[in-house]
C-alpha cells in the first residue's frame, strides 16, 4: 500500500488537475498528453483517422523558436492517410510538417523497428473505424490487434511517459475492442489492485506492470458531463479513455 501510494502521488504531483472535471474527456486527454509532451519529444498516432490528434501532437511538439521533435502517425487505410496530410498541409509550415512528421500506412499492432525501446514520449490511440460520410464503416481497429499494440508500446514509452487509449463501444465490435482494453490493462496490474471498470473521472491506480516490471499508473476516463462521448461521423455513445502512465 505505502509503494502505491508513493506512486500515486507521484501522479499528482506531475499533473495538474485544476478544472479537469468540467473537461469534455477528448480535452481531457489532450490536457494530460500536453503536460507530458515536450519540445523535441517522439511520439506516436498508432491510428491516426482524419488527423485530429496528429495536428494536435504536431504543436504539441512544436517549440517557440521552431524547434520540433519526431511524430510517426500510422493507420491501416491509405484514405487517413491522405486525410492527415491534407489536415497537416492546411494547418502547419510545409517546413513543419517535412521534418516532424512521417506518415506510413500501417496496422496499428507492430510499430517500426526503427524505433528504440524507452524513446517514446507518448503513442495515442483513436480506435474504431474511419469517421466520415463516404468512410467504409466496416473497416476498423480490431481488438486482437489492439491488444498486441498496447503490449508492444510498453516496450517503447520511456519514463514518464504517456500511452492514451480512446475507445468507442457504440458500434458494431466496439463493445468487445473496449472490453479487450480493459482486460489488457488489468492483467499487466497486479490483481491485488482494483479494477478499472467502470471508469470514473480522475481515479488512478498504480502497481508494476508485467510485461517489463516499470512502475505503471492506469487512469480510466470517461466524460463527467456527459456521460458518453461520441466520434464525430456518429462512431456511438459509451466511449472511455484509459490513460496508462510509466512512471
Amino acid at each position: 500500500m505505502a509503494t502505491q501510494l508513493k506512486h500515486l502521488n507521484h501522479f499528482n504531483r506531475r499533473f495538474s488537475f485544476v478544472g479537469l472535471a468540467c473537461q469534455h474527456h477528448i480535452q481531457l486527454n489532450h490536457t494530460l498528453l500536453n503536460q507530458v509532451i515536450k519540445t523535441g519529444d517522439t511520439v506516436i498516432d498508432a491510428t491516426v483517422g482524419n488527423g485530429n490528434d496528429t495536428l494536435f501532437l504536431s504543436r504539441a511538439l512544436s517549440g517557440p523558436s521552431g524547434e520540433t521533435g519526431r511524430l510517426y502517425g500510422f493507420d491501416i487505410q491509405q484514405g487517413a492517410i491522405n486525410n492527415t496530410e491534407r489536415l497537416l498541409a492546411e494547418n502547419l509550415s510545409t517546413a513543419d510538417k517535412m521534418d516532424q512528421v512521417l506518415l506510413s500506412v500501417r496496422n496499428h499492432k507492430s510499430f517500426p523497428d526503427s524505433i528504440s525501446p524507452r524513446s517514446v514520449k507518448a503513442i495515442v490511440y483513436n480506435l474504431g473505424y474511419l469517421p466520415g460520410q463516404n468512410t467504409d464503416k466496416s473497416i476498423k481497429t480490431e481488438a486482437a490487434d489492439t491488444v498486441q499494440s498496447i503490449t508492444n508500446a510498453l516496450d517503447l514509452v520511456c519514463k514518464g511517459g504517456l500511452i492514451s487509449i480512446m475507445c468507442y463501444r457504440g458500434h458494431d465490435g466496439g463493445r468487445e475492442e473496449a472490453s479487450a482494453v480493459d482486460s489488457i490493462v488489468g492483467q499487466l496490474c497486479s490483481p491485488t489492485t482494483p479494477s478499472i471498470s467502470p471508469p470514473r473521472p480522475c481515479w488512478s491506480r498504480s502497481s508494476r506492470n508485467k510485461i517489463n516490471n516499470l512502475p505503471l499508473t492506469v487512469m480510466p476516463l470517461t466524460n463527467p458531463l456527459r456521460g458518453a462521448g461520441e466520434k464525430e461521423g456518429g462512431q456511438g455513445r459509451g466511449s472511455s479513455t484509459a490513460l496508462l502512465l510509466i512512471a
